[in-house]
């Protein structure tokens, strides 16, 4: 969020059309062991900058975990960085 300012958007695709913005990309699958998990990609923006955030959450029982979280800033080129937060299983 300090990269990115306050407040933060979250939309699709950086896009001029309306509907492509508004479409988040998501999956949804299941593992070989069962476990489902979820992944989505989207574009988040600031007044400092923009960001591209990748995540993959995984069903635990009744809740859901992050396998991970990476925000990869893209805007403004001198602030370009990728942030991962892993966790364990």
């Amino acid at each position: 969020m300090v990269r990115l300012g306050s407040p933060i958007k979250g939309y699709g695709s950086d896009s001029r059309n309306r509907r492509e913005r508004q479409r988040i990309s998501s999956r949804i699958f299941k593992q070989e062991d069962g476990t489902e998990h979820c992944q989505v990609q989207f574009q988040a923006s600031g007044p400092n900058g923009r960001a591209t955030v990748h995540a993959d959450m995984y069903e635990k029982g009744k809740d859901w975990e992050f396998s991970y979280l990476i925000v990869d800033v893209t805007y403004p080129p001198a602030a370009r960085a990728r942030i991962n937060v892993q966790t364990a299983k």
